[in-house]
């Protein structure tokens, strides 16, 4: 039970990444480019 739990978060994190991951690169990237 504990093993399928691990396996479910992982795949919810697996499925939103992109969307987390082009946010948190765009967010990063519009600062740094500010800056600039």
């Amino acid at each position: 039970m504990r093993k399928q739990l691990r396996l479910g978060k992982r795949r919810a994190l697996d499925d939103a990444p992109t969307h987390v991951h082009v946010s948190e690169r765009e967010r990063r990237k519009v600062p740094l480019r500010g800056d600039e």
